[in-house]
């Protein structure tokens, strides 16, 4: 799954990463993994792990609010509850958390609870050596602790090093065999290398270890609709939804499919559905947001696709604003695209990691520069943001394939003809149905059709 989770953001999913799968085990008291008296508040809290390894936010939320009403003072579960209030965007709530836990004695709490908070404010203080040194330190202390090397195998993705966040998730799997968010990663991190096969392998592993969850048939769905087998991943999609019916990102992977055939009516029946049965009013909201843009802009209607922006999507991240961006500097409105690509930065640093900025910063450069008729300096900036970005997850995936199509526009704007050729046949072997449209007639103004600051593998 890819759309949940800007279903949370990249920086929330890292500050609470230490927390973000698995059950625990009630140790001795005196090697306690969690702190409360109660009974019933931990019951509760292991419950909400279980949900959150299915990725089912909701429940997993409930049962958290639930343990902090029976103990007030349970740390561990107010540390849960501020991924689920900063994905609702609820600044209130998320401050309360964040001062009571500020003021928590850490001395009274285990050493892995201690770490947690700890670890946490070093991230949202933006203190990232200090994070980085308590998560070393903590795992020197306690090397098999599941939690803290899932929050390493995190740290590792953020700087792009996929073979040792693959050899440490084997690690992770050893030692907690249920943890099965890292079959699930695993998968993504073969993926961002291109190892197609093996990613497709991996994900079928997480299918037959949880064939009750909705999630495994989400994750190998993004497989199949970023290279482009899109009816296996409707399937994969409709799956998911057979067993959870409110699984948010596999409707939002169904709008993205009928987007990407270019079935707007399809996609607004998907949202007509999802309406009527009072499911992910938030994603409704998101994709509505999409669809207009996708639609004005799909019609070459530069302004329409602004319009429709600007009346719809002001508040939401994902690929909407970098297809408005194009579509303004297309219709003659340089002022207005960059104060939004002004306005996208700072959203993006939000939580996209450094490299994940830049390429972005870049890929709106080499847009502009090529929409401004000055081809070879939007090579450069295409070219550097293709460095960058990787195959991880839908979402980044069609940023990088959206990237590559605008550098072979620009390398075939400037001559570049061969080079141009070795592009698209690489862009081919991925997904060549993409290729072909996105390097047409109408390519250039198609390109961005699905870019980057969408949302993070879950």
């Amino acid at each position: 799954m890819n759309e949940k989770t800007v279903r949370t953001t990249l920086l929330i999913a890292v500050l609470v990463a230490a927390v973000a799968a698995g059950g625990a085990l009630l140790a001795h008291r005196d090697e306690r993994e969690w702190t409360t008296d109660s009974e019933a508040a931990l019951a509760e809290f292991e419950r909400g792990l279980d949900e959150h390894q299915r990725l089912y936010w909701a429940e997993a939320a409930a049962h958290y609010q639930r343990a902090v009403e029976l103990d007030p003072d349970f740390a561990a579960p107010k540390l849960m509850l501020l991924e689920r209030y900063a994905e609702r965007e609820d600044e209130s709530r998320r401050e309360k958390l964040e001062t009571e836990l500020r003021a928590a004695d850490l001395s009274r709490l285990s050493a892995r609870e201690g770490f947690m908070i700890e670890h946490y404010f070093a991230v949202r203080d933006r203190d990232l050596e200090r994070a980085a040194a308590l998560l070393d330190g903590y795992l020197e202390r306690h090397p098999d602790d599941p939690f803290a090397l899932n929050t390493y195998c995190m740290r590792l993705w953020q700087v792009r090093d996929f073979e040792k966040a693959e050899a440490l998730y084997r690690r992770l799997i050893e030692i907690d065999p249920n943890w099965v968010t890292a079959q699930n990663h695993l998968g993504y991190t073969a993926m961002a290398q291109g190892d197609w096969r093996r990613a497709e392998e991996q994900f079928e592993i997480y299918r037959y270890l949880a064939p009750d969850q909705a999630n495994p048939h989400d994750s190998l769905g993004e497989l199949l609709l970023l290279t482009g087998r899109w009816e296996e991943a409707r399937r994969e999609f409709e799956a998911a939804l057979a067993i959870k019916p409110d699984f948010c990102p596999s409707w939002g992977n169904l709008v993205t499919l009928e987007l990407l055939n270019g079935r707007f009516d399809a996609a607004g029946q998907v949202l007509e559905g999802m309406e009527r049965e009072g499911f992910c009013p938030q994603e409704v909201r998101f994709q509505r947001c999409r669809l207009g843009v996708w639609r004005a802009h799909a019609a070459a209607d530069w302004r329409g696709a602004w319009d429709a922006y600007r009346a719809q999507c002001e508040s939401y991240p994902g690929d909407a604003p970098v297809i408005a961006y194009e579509a303004a500097l297309l219709a003659g409105l340089p002022d207005e695209a960059a104060a939004l690509a002004e306005g996208l930065k700072g959203v993006v640093e939000s939580f996209a990691p450094r490299d994940g900025v830049r390429a972005f910063t870049l890929h709106l450069e080499g847009i502009r520069l090529r929409v401004e008729g000055r081809p070879e300096e939007a090579v450069e900036r295409l070219r550097e943001a293709d460095r960058l970005l990787v195959y991880f997850g839908r979402a980044d995936g069609y940023f990088k394939l959206a990237n590559r199509a605008q550098l072979w526009h620009a390398l075939t704007a400037a001559g570049r003809t061969d080079e141009a050729d070795r592009l698209l046949a690489e862009l081919r072997a991925v997904n060549p149905t993409i290729a072909e449209r996105w390097t047409s007639e109408v390519g250039p103004r198609a390109a961005t059709r699905s870019t980057g600051a969408e949302r993070p593998a879950s």
